[in-house]
């Protein structure tokens, strides 16, 4: 999967997400090659942090190459979005299923839209980046 967001590793992990959400939220996506919703979220995730560069820091972990931090987090299934900030996991969502893609409307609505192209409740992870977010 060709991806513009960082792919950390094991190695990595520490200071490109505990570390790194002491100064902002980090948005980390479990993720696999064969997982078709996570294939589909990759493009709406690399918008997201794009549009929202300097308030939230988006990171992808290959969980079938990393399954150790996979295990270390409890990834029970993919794909898992979790929010770190200050070192510690606040949020987390599971499952995908793309329903429609369409533009966003821009604005504060921005992010919350994104994450209603999925059939799941994210209001906890989109919150967690909207209050976190304004660091």
């Amino acid at each position: 999967m060709s991806s513009s967001l960082p792919a950390v590793t094991t190695a990595t992990f520490p200071s490109e997400v505990v570390n790194a959400s002491a100064s902002q939220p980090v948005l980390v996506d479990f993720w696999a090659p064969w997982c078709g919703p996570c294939r589909a979220l990759g493009p709406v995730l690399e918008q997201l942090a794009s549009e929202n560069a300097g308030k939230v820091k988006v990171v992808k972990v290959n969980t079938d190459q990393l399954s150790d931090l996979g295990q270390r987090h409890n990834i029970r299934s993919i794909p898992t979005l979790a929010v770190f900030e200050d070192g510690k996991e606040i949020a987390r969502e599971t499952g995908a299923q793309v329903i429609v893609l369409a533009p966003s409307v821009g604005g504060e609505k921005e992010v919350t839209d994104y994450f209603k192209l999925f059939d799941y409740d994210v209001n906890l992870v989109v919150n967690a980046i909207k209050q976190t977010g304004t660091k």
